[in-house]
């Protein structure tokens, strides 16, 4: 036969409650230790250095233009050279964004005498 030891009431409380158990957990000021925050910070660091990188591979990337030199004579505009310069049926304002691109030009206004680099067409 099975026997149930029962403790004397004084036994009972006298013995402490877990106290790891009865503590609630704690409170901090914000939600993330010094290490979280660190790894946030390595993290945000190295999407950001990944997005640099590939921008600055993109921006790198050479297109091979062939091109002619012309000089800008009196009366000149960048639309009229842009114009001697598309193939026909092609698009007047993609050439002068190449003229610019070219030879560096803030805005469309030229000198007379000024050499331009400018589209070769054969």
């Amino acid at each position: 036969m099975n026997a149930m030891v029962l403790d004397s009431p004084t036994l009972i409380g006298s013995r402490r409650p877990n106290q790891l158990m009865m503590r609630p957990a704690p409170r901090t000021a914000g939600l993330l230790t010094r290490r979280g925050w660190a790894v946030v910070t390595l993290a945000l660091g190295l999407v950001l250095g990944a997005a640099y990188l590939a921008g600055m591979a993109m921006s790198n990337e050479a297109v091979y233009v062939p091109t002619d030199s012309v000089v800008v004579h009196q009366g000149d505009t960048l639309w009229s050279i842009a114009e001697q310069r598309t193939t026909p049926g092609g698009d007047v304002r993609q050439t002068v964004a190449l003229i610019k691109s070219l030879n560096q030009l803030k805005g469309v206004g030229l000198v007379a005498g000024d050499q331009l680099w400018v589209p070769y067409l054969p």
